[in-house]
């Protein structure tokens, strides 16, 4: 892959990621996003896209697991973030959501994903679903 993301630059990846989940929330408002309390706090106050324990789990990721050999499930994805950055980064990982509108919204973050970085979507999948 030729976009790989490390610690350096994970703040590159948060500011696109946040750029889409700013257009989610006015686009289609809070509830019908799947944003609900969670991320459009994230959204209007924090103003990131990876939460503080995204980046730690990220940086986590990056310490202790070889990126050739090992594929991260994460469940209960939410917006599927975190995945995005590990798919960034190398690693091959599937989110799982059970909410369905979580679930679009993180489609739609895997779709934009996809228009900037067409070769980290083969890294990444996401499964609807219960866990």
């Amino acid at each position: 892959m030729s976009f790989i993301v490390g610690p350096e630059t994970l703040s590159f990846l948060d500011g696109y990621l946040f750029r889409v989940m700013v257009d989610m929330l006015r686009s289609q408002g809070a509830e019908a996003s799947g944003m609900y309390d969670y991320y459009k706090v994230r959204v209007e106050a924090v103003g990131t896209a990876l939460s503080d324990y995204d980046r730690m789990l990220f940086n986590y990721a990056l310490a202790h697991f070889d990126r050739d050999s090992r594929q991260i499930v994460h469940a209960g994805t939410g917006f599927g973030t975190l995945p995005a950055a590990l798919a960034m980064s190398g690693y091959t990982v599937a989110g799982i959501e059970q909410d369905p509108q979580r679930f679009r919204g993180a489609r739609q973050v895997r779709a934009a994903l996809a228009d900037a970085w067409p070769e980290a979507v083969g890294q990444y999948d996401l499964v609807q679903g219960e866990y």
